[in-house]
């Protein structure tokens, strides 16, 4: 059964607002078997993840490499079945291959949350024309006729800021901005409620960076979209996020709204974090107390006993090296996981 075009043009509408969270995450965990026999081991690449999303909101997820930021993207997306933990979208928990859920359910889920990856060229088919990426995302879901399709497709296009010629063009034929952005008409394309941005500019210019990030908070403000935003960029994390998540080897070290984590960060990783990023006034820069981490990140294959960060952290007492501490809440709908706090 095929929606009409006026259901096509309603998608690109704001989205309906609830009380209730769109995405409510608990004790997620994605485990990774490497090695085979003696040599066996588990990778703990998502370690028991609590996570709220709710509409029309931002939340980034902020840590270094290894810390677990695109798998749990990946996970929440339904390209990869977690491990364990409960994952329910807007008050229904959400299924994937490993149960019984019919084609239908599924393809119903996956179509309220997209994903725009790293590398815009590897996520397009270099054989098809940019529109014809589109109009699969479409008849993937089943929605429209093949010429309604067509036009949403040139619409998205128009959209996200590129022409309507360009829908015939092929991704060799763009620039990275412009794959980037055809990326998001792509997601955009079935109507989500959610969108997951795994560092979407990281490979992207100065200059085309800021605009692919205006453009997704234009998309926010007007759409209702909501956006999980994976990066490693703190400056573009506190310019577009409303919410953010720390996570350190597969845990979440602290969560808090943007203003407060960037004025009184409370977890020594945090601190660490933002004591890396530059700060443009000379005379600030000399004058700001540093946090300075020595070793490497540990192997999520062994993961330290007691708090995951103890290796690294200036302030790691013998408690912190045997006990892991909880992800407590503290005033101001904030949260950390230190004992000294």
């Amino acid at each position: 059964m095929t929606t009409t075009e006026h259901d096509l043009e309603i998608e690109l509408d704001p989205k309906p607002v609830h009380d209730r969270p769109l995405l409510e995450v608990m004790g997620l965990t994605k485990h990774f078997t490497v090695g085979r026999g003696r040599t066996r081991a588990v990778v703990r690449a998502v370690d028991g993840l609590d996570l709220t999303i709710r509409r029309g909101d931002t939340v980034g997820i902020v840590g270094e490499s290894g810390c677990g930021k695109t798998t749990t993207g990946r996970v929440l997306a339904g390209l990869e079945s977690p491990t364990g933990g409960e994952i329910v979208v807007d008050g229904r928990q959400r299924v994937d291959e490993s149960t019984r859920a019919s084609r239908r359910d599924l393809r119903s889920l996956r179509r309220r949350i997209q994903m725009i990856f790293q590398d815009p060229l590897a996520s397009l088919d270099p054989r098809i024309p940019v529109g014809e990426s589109i109009v699969e995302a479409l008849a993937t879901q089943r929605i429209g006729t093949p010429q309604e399709r067509r036009a949403r497709a040139v619409a998205l296009l128009q959209r996200v800021g590129l022409s309507a010629a360009m829908a015939d063009r092929y991704p060799a034929e763009f620039s990275g901005g412009q794959r980037q952005r055809i990326g998001i008409a792509r997601a955009l394309a079935v109507g989500p409620d959610l969108v997951i941005a795994d560092e979407p500019t990281s490979a992207l210019d100065v200059s085309v960076r800021a605009q692919v990030v205006n453009l997704m908070r234009d998309l926010r403000d007007d759409l209702g979209v909501a956006f999980l935003f994976i990066s490693h960029d703190m400056a573009t994390v506190r310019y577009l996020c409303d919410e953010v998540v720390v996570m350190y080897l597969g845990r979440v070290m602290e969560r808090a709204p943007r203003e407060a984590l960037f004025a009184e960060p409370k977890h020594p990783y945090t601190q660490a974090l933002l004591a890396a990023v530059p700060v443009p006034d000379p005379v600030r820069e000399a004058q700001r107390e540093r946090v300075v981490l020595s070793g490497d990140l540990p192997s999520p294959v062994a993961p330290p006993p007691g708090c995951r960060f103890s290796t690294r952290c200036p302030l790691a007492t013998d408690l912190c090296r045997t006990t892991e501490p909880e992800l407590t809440p503290l005033p101001g709908g904030r949260a950390a996981a230190c004992h000294y706090v």
